[in-house]
């Protein structure tokens, strides 16, 4: 997918590897000594009917809003503006016109045909929807801050680091708090 037309150069390669980070952060969340933050948080668990496939999380903060987390990347939608794709693979984003999903992505060949926005109003769809991706990721960092103190990051991101990977951010909710600043005029 080659949707680059709302971030471009070197604010899109930040929000790449932010946004790569962010998903092992969650993957660290869910293992957590402390249990699993996401369920905490608010998100609902659905085992994956598949063989191997690990679980997806679900997070619905309104009755017309609907976020799906899985590793290769995170599905929003909403019945009002439709719905878009991030892949983890270079922030990608996809739209779709539809709000609801046909089936749930549990792998990447689940889902659904997601296509450049065209018009102009798919475009201030998509990056409304994306905007409100942003604010949903700061707020849950936000939330990881206050509840669970800022050393559960440092030490995640230090293992992260260990691991060879570049840290966009040692503040994920400054990184999401950044980029919600970039894309505010949607």
């Amino acid at each position: 997918m080659q949707y680059r037309w709302w971030l471009r150069g070197k604010q899109r390669h930040r929000a790449a590897l932010l946004f790569n980070q962010q998903l092992f952060l969650l993957g660290r969340d869910i293992q957590s000594s402390r249990g699993n933050l996401l369920l905490e948080f608010g998100c609902r668990k659905e085992p994956s009917p598949y063989r191997g496939v690990h679980s997806l999380y679900i997070h619905e903060p309104s009755r017309r809003k609907q976020l799906i987390l899985r590793g290769f990347g995170l599905v929003y939608c909403d019945t009002t503006r439709g719905g878009i794709f991030l892949s983890r693979k270079g922030f990608e984003m996809g739209f779709m016109a539809e709000a609801t999903l046909p089936r749930t992505p549990w792998i990447p060949g689940l889902l659904p045909k997601f296509r450049p926005p065209k018009e102009l109003s798919e475009k201030l769809n998509a990056g409304k929807l994306l905007y409100d991706v942003v604010v949903w990721l700061r707020d849950y960092e936000a939330w990881v801050e206050e509840v669970h103190g800022r050393s559960l990051r440092i030490g995640q991101l230090s293992h992260y680091q260990r691991k060879g990977r570049v840290i966009a951010t040692w503040s994920p909710r400054n990184g999401w708090e950044e980029l919600r600043i970039l894309l505010k005029h949607f």
